[in-house]
């Protein structure tokens, strides 16, 4: 007997081209449950994601066995699998092995080995390699991080890795004082920011972290939209502390922060223009505020894009901001400005936003991704958008 694999399609179940419930080879579209469900002797869905990030028009995923897949827009080698070619099936990233952590920058791959090494691959053009040099790399090469690393996190076009000593390093592209060095020149090789982390995120072109010490919240980078969360639009090129306020979980989107409190609740600040602070308003908050009915948030995941999803300890997940990924079809993209749940990510363990596109590692480690496909980072093996969160091409060992 075949159980079938049940996938939720959108609400309503249109793609883009106004056909009901796209779904890929192996899956049949069943309209009066809008889901997509495994046809007998389609074989069983991927299971082997252990995590995923997503940027732009790229996605790479952690399988079972440690090893890097990646997908979509390839233009810099950030793939890194030797080629500058884009993906619309998941390929290997070259000589990475034992990988327990990744993120994804604007065109550059980052990934941290079980021994705390650090690897790139990808644009350099501002120094985001890290290597001293602006040649970009199609392959990984390793990054002279100062100390073990145990976290890697990516902006637009500038990193920072954070050390088993809770040491934090930056480097890469300078120009709004993302790096945290108190200049605003670009940094061609990780610089010491702080000691005593516990927490670091990064996205577009600022930087934020927690103090192990006190949980307080520091920023640094651009400030244009209150994304520093001080409570100003001034820039800040060294860390500087959000007032009156501590936190046990970061994520960072775009132009947008949010943060788990100890109480888990959520509290967003930055733009607004799409509901990013889920508080029913399309205002930009300069300091953080609650974002309303979200409780026993488990954690944040706001990985570049336009949206922040929260996991709750009960397994479900309620996202808010712009919606290209599974609830609505619209061109342009329509925003929720309130928290809702996402039926289809029921269970995620982990959740990415890019700017188009968001993917979900669920409890079994099926991978499902859903939104805008024009370079194939959806991972289902076709260039056509879909709003449903559906299964992927990931091969599995």
């Amino acid at each position: 007997m075949v159980t079938s694999a049940l996938v939720a399609c959108s609400v309503p179940a249109l793609d883009l081209g106004g056909k009901g419930c796209p779904c890929v080879a192996g899956y049949t579209c069943d309209q009066p449950r809008n889901q997509c469900v495994a046809t007998p002797g389609g074989g069983p869905p991927s299971s082997c994601a252990v995590a995923i990030a997503a940027r732009l028009a790229t996605t790479c995923v952690i399988r079972s066995d440690n090893t890097v897949w990646c997908v979509g827009f390839n233009n810099q080698g950030q793939l890194g699998d030797g080629t500058t070619e884009e993906r619309a099936v998941f390929v290997q990233a070259s000589s990475l092995a034992n990988i327990q952590q990744i993120a994804l920058g604007a065109a550059t791959m980052y990934a941290v080995d079980g021994a705390g090494k650090l690897w790139a691959s990808g644009a350099n053009g501002r120094h985001e390699l890290g290597d001293g040099t602006t040649n970009a790399s199609s392959t990984p090469i390793e990054i002279a991080a100062p100390g073990r690393t145990r976290l890697i996190v990516a902006g637009e076009s500038h990193a920072c890795a954070l050390s088993t000593m809770d040491t934090l390093s930056c480097w890469g592209w300078n120009v709004n004082g993302q790096v945290g060095n108190g200049t605003m020149v670009d940094q061609p090789t990780p610089v010491q920011i702080a000691t005593g982390v516990s927490e670091v995120v990064a996205s577009g072109r600022r930087t934020c972290f927690i103090k192990t010490s006190d949980s307080s919240v520091w920023c640094f980078g651009k400030n244009t939209e209150g994304e520093i969360g001080d409570g100003t639009t001034n820039p800040t090129p060294t860390p500087t502390q959000i007032p009156s306020f501590t936190a046990i979980g970061l994520a960072a989107g775009g132009h947008h922060s949010c943060a788990r409190r100890a109480d888990n609740t959520a509290w967003c600040w930055g733009r607004n223009t799409f509901g990013q602070m889920g508080n029913g308003t399309l205002t930009e908050q300069r300091s953080p505020a609650p974002v309303p009915g979200v409780a026993g948030v488990a954690e944040l995941f706001a990985s570049g894009g336009r949206r922040t999803c929260a996991r709750l300890s009960g397994g479900d997940v309620w996202c808010w901001g712009e919606t290209p990924f599974g609830m609505r079809s619209a061109v342009p993209p329509i925003g929720i400005d309130l928290p809702m749940a996402i039926a289809a990510l029921m269970g995620a363990t982990v959740v990415a936003t890019a700017s188009t596109h968001t993917c979900a590692v669920l409890a079994d480690g099926r991978l499902q991704c859903a939104g805008v496909n024009d370079h194939g980072q959806l991972g289902d093996g076709s260039v056509t958008a879909h709003f449903a969160f559906m299964p992927t091409s990931l091969p599995c060992p």
